[in-house]
């Protein structure tokens, strides 16, 4: 039983992919032409594995290698390139190696926080959700996904900074309703009142 999802960024997280201000320079160097394109994370130029040596960040393949190993997770590639790079990120991932059980491309505009609800959906026995990321906006989408979802769901919330983990937020609202009430028995001056911290 699928108690667990574990959604994985691409760019930044798992692999270590060039951002376009040196991507562009070294693709000329490489090829002897100029980039082609003014836009970046929307070409499959910039995955192209014949230019740039793009290789996953130990620690979070390390990671992301546990998880699978879990009998109670599914692992699940949660990336903002579009679909149409399907292709190309399917062949960057083959390359190394690496295989998920899912993998969610942006489509149709829904943001991660959308695309995890769902997930949800599909997996309604989940207890926990891992979340992996390097950007601050993406992160803070996942924050707020927790007033949307169940309360019985922990979200644990990793940012991944050159290639490394660490665990930013753990959240479960039932967990922090119980901590607010122990909270407020210890503290004799709120008469044993009991709210949410």
């Amino acid at each position: 039983m699928i108690e667990r999802l574990a959604f994985y960024d691409m760019d930044g997280t798992l692999m270590d992919t060039p951002l376009p201000e040196e991507g562009k320079p070294q693709w000329k160097e490489v090829t002897g032409q100029e980039y082609p394109h003014l836009g970046w994370w929307g070409r499959a130029e910039s995955l192209d594995t014949r230019v740039f040596d793009i290789k996953p960040f130990p620690a979070v393949l390390s990671q992301l290698n546990n998880d699978k190993a879990r009998g109670d997770t599914r692992t699940i590639l949660l990336t903002n390139r579009i679909e149409k790079l399907r292709p190309a990120v399917m062949n960057l991932l083959q390359q190394n190696g690496i295989v998920l059980d899912d993998y969610d491309l942006k489509g149709g505009g829904q943001e991660k926080d959308d695309r995890i609800e769902r997930h949800l959906l599909k997996y309604p026995d989940v207890k926990e959700i891992a979340f992996f990321d390097d950007r601050d906006k993406e992160l803070e989408l996942i924050s707020d996904l927790k007033n949307k979802i169940g309360d019985d769901v922990t979200i644990n919330i990793y940012q991944a900074t050159d290639g490394n983990l660490a665990l930013v937020e753990s959240y479960n609202r039932i967990k922090n309703i119980i901590e607010g009430v122990v909270v407020e028995f210890g503290n004799e001056n709120k008469n044993n009142r009991i709210y949410n911290k």
